[in-house]
């Protein structure tokens, strides 16, 4: 759709500084360009009503951030299958980057060393992780968007459950971010809302979401950054330990996280990402 294109361009915009918006924000950022607002009010989105418009354009088109928002619980140990996967996968390219080391390397590994150390690490016959259901989906715009590969087709990243000061409207972020951009957007929205004095409650699924990005950080973006001047993996894994001991809160409390129960009449949350790395299909099954 032509006006999602503007929309999503907006969300886009500041893709070197990636931070996270609402949907009023981008909808007042529409308001000025005039050939968006005389489709918004073909399709009726004039005045107020085209906040509305914008929040049910990029729901429709987004994902949540966090697996727990994503999945219901079939559908977190269907998650949990692939998370195992590619964890043998890192094992797996591990030890053959040692292969490729000086023989005098204490680390090398000759090719039957590494033949033996394939079959101690099991990642000799690495399962193929199972295909997702509907069911495994919260949401049925989730699954539309996702299907049984889980394959990221979003243009959104939806933040339910957090806000941005007096903006009561859907928090959101550009779906095109890679993972060290998805880490910082994230990990600056939790420390705006820290700032701000939130609760726990909205602060653990926060930073559990830049958890989850911990792996991909250790493993696409951990040279030292010419930006930063340090290994952002490595960053970010002591981000999260430093501000889950300031919480009171275990890795292992951040991974059990659930949303609350909705309530009656309340719609779950929807959400999704898009594909990354070449080298890994959704976040990290090799195709």
């Amino acid at each position: 759709m032509w006006l999602l294109d503007r929309i999503e361009a907006l969300a886009s915009a500041n893709a070197a500084e990636p931070a996270v918006t609402t949907t009023a924000r981008l909808a007042d950022a529409l308001a000025a360009d005039a050939d968006a607002v005389a489709v918004a009010q073909d399709l009726g989105g004039t005045g107020s009503d085209l906040v509305a418009l914008v929040t049910a354009l990029v729901t429709s088109a987004g994902v949540p951030y966090l697996a727990a928002w994503r999945y219901t619980d079939s559908g977190l140990r269907t998650r949990a299958a692939w998370e195992r996967t590619w964890d043998l996968q890192r094992t797996e390219d591990a030890l053959a980057a040692r292969t490729a080391l000086p023989e005098d390397d204490p680390q090398h590994l000759s090719e039957a060393e590494h033949a033996v150390a394939r079959k101690e690490a099991g990642v000799d016959r690495i399962p193929v992780p199972p295909k997702y259901a509907k069911t495994d989906f919260r949401t049925a715009t989730a699954w539309t968007l996702r299907g049984k590969l889980d394959v990221p087709k979003e243009r959104f990243v939806l933040y339910p459950g957090t806000r941005a000061g007096a903006d009561t409207s859907p928090v959101v972020g550009w779906a095109g971010w890679d993972h060290l951009q998805q880490a910082r957007a994230l990990a600056g929205q939790y420390t705006a809302r820290k700032d701000a004095g939130a609760e726990d409650t909205e602060l653990v699924p926060l930073l559990a979401g830049v958890a989850e990005l911990v792996p991909w950080l250790l493993q696409w973006h951990d040279q030292p950054d010419p930006t930063f001047g340090e290994r952002m993996g490595q960053f970010f894994a002591g981000f999260v330990a430093a501000e889950a001991a300031a919480l009171g809160v275990t890795g292992d409390d951040l991974a059990a996280w659930r949303p609350p129960a909705p309530t009656r009449g309340q719609r779950t949350a929807r959400g999704m990402s898009k594909p990354r790395e070449p080298w890994y299909h959704v976040d990290g099954w090799r195709r």
